[in-house]
């Protein structure tokens, strides 16, 4: 089966959120969420291109971080969140799905939704493309021998 992406797994995971008594760690939601939706072990063992991390571990923490900036979750220490009677409120309206355009309604989102914006400029001028993959690549990984490694992995070099 095709993992769902975040987006998917917004309105799983709010809802979860808004059955659950008190704050959510992001392990439990992750298995939670994989009950629900009938993932099998083989579809949680799948990792990131980069390996670090299992794809739907990364998608649920995603979708949460989303629904955070929106003020659906509030975070009540690390690895752990609460649904916020915003959360409610927009569970009351019983809606379908939950994408980036349903938190594009609050504020907050929108406060942070123009960050993940200078993505979007690469579409449009690709010699900006190549700044921001430096950029991201010194982020995640801050020595050369580990750059170098996981370019030529993915023939970047």
């Amino acid at each position: 089966m095709a993992l769902p992406d975040y987006q998917s797994l917004m309105l799983p995971l709010l809802r979860y959120a808004g059955v659950a008594d008190g704050e959510i760690s992001t392990n439990k939601a992750v298995e939670a969420l994989a009950q629900e939706l009938n993932l099998t072990e083989e579809d949680l063992k799948e990792m990131l291109p980069s390996g670090t991390q299992f794809t739907f571990v990364n998608r649920v923490g995603w979708a949460a971080t989303y629904m955070k900036k929106a003020g659906l979750l509030e975070p009540t220490r690390r690895g752990y969140y609460r649904i916020t009677e915003r959360g409610r409120e927009l569970l009351a309206e019983q809606p379908q799905f939950i994408d980036v355009k349903t938190l594009e309604r609050y504020p907050e989102f929108l406060e942070f939704k123009p960050k993940l914006s200078s993505l979007e400029i690469t579409a449009k001028w690709p010699a900006v493309k190549l700044y921001i993959l430096n950029d991201l690549l010194v982020f995640l990984f801050p020595s050369m021998g580990m750059r170098q490694a996981f370019a030529s992995g993915y023939n970047l070099s």
